[in-house]
């Protein structure tokens, strides 16, 4: 028997065992049987938006991660230089003591109410919270962004009387009419500021409960603000006790900030 010229292995495609679909008679294209020829081009313009979204998305996922990451670092070392200019100049009234540290509470508490945002959403990340959990992280993260814009406003007050009053005894005139505006002296000075350590503190309570920041966080910045507390309500001989309660909430903020890169917490 004779074999086909398009079956031989010396066939007109010049490859060993090749098929000549030229010739062979009963071999088609696979368009020809109903299957679409696939062809290669650049990708539809469906899918390049969609990567173009993707892509703006995570970008934009890590950039908030970096200026939160900064916020924590930066909200409680701010407020302890503050505390230091305060301790070193500030207490005696209007003077580059006053005005510096009254400058570092304002960029303080700004970075506080960003922190208090990424706080909210690296205890509310990895698996989703119940309902109850949900509503208590909106509340922390509602009454410590809060605490932060009372105590901007203080220092706004603080930074207006400094500028307006000549000595210590001066300041008491200029703030009298200040603090006799209905509201100013209970919000700005008295439980607007106390919502934002305690909405931060739960913040990162919840944060290691749910295992989102390491459980020390908690501890540090729980202690930290005990000793910040007892620091402004004890005698002077005892206000030493705030600076160390500060510097515990530097630690505090400075784990969970280590820890939003971690895959175990933040990510």
């Amino acid at each position: 028997m004779t074999v086909p010229r398009w079956l031989s292995p010396g066939g007109p495609v010049g490859l060993p065992g090749a098929l000549d679909v030229r010739c062979a008679p009963s071999v088609r294209p696979m368009t020809s049987i109903g299957m679409p020829a696939r062809t290669v081009g650049p990708p539809s313009s469906a899918s390049s938006a969609g990567s173009s979204v993707g892509l703006f998305t995570r970008r934009s996922v890590d950039r908030s991660i970096r200026v939160g990451t900064v916020a924590l670092v930066a909200a409680p070392v701010l407020w302890l230089a503050a505390w230091t200019l305060m301790r070193v100049d500030g207490h005696h009234g209007p003077g580059w003591g006053w005005t510096s540290a009254h400058v570092a509470f304002l960029g303080a508490s700004a970075a506080y109410a960003v922190a208090a945002v990424a706080l909210g959403r690296i205890a509310g990340g990895g698996r989703a919270p119940n309902p109850a959990v949900r509503l208590v992280l909106a509340a922390a993260t509602l009454a410590a962004v809060a605490g932060a814009v009372a105590f901007m406003g203080q220092a706004a007050v603080d930074l207006y009387v400094g500028s307006r009053a000549t000595s210590h005894e001066a300041m008491h005139d200029v703030y009298a009419p200040i603090l006799a505006t209905p509201g100013v002296e209970t919000w700005l000075f008295g439980i607007g500021p106390s919502l934002l350590f305690a909405g931060v503190f739960v913040l990162v309570l919840l944060g290691a409960a749910r295992r989102r920041v390491p459980a020390a966080a908690a501890w540090l910045f729980g202690v930290g603000s005990l000793a910040q507390v007892a620091g402004r309500m004890l005698p002077d001989r005892y206000v030493a006790l705030e600076g160390v309660g500060i510097g515990l909430e530097v630690l505090a903020l400075g784990a969970v900030a280590a820890g939003a890169h971690d895959p175990r917490h933040g990510r």
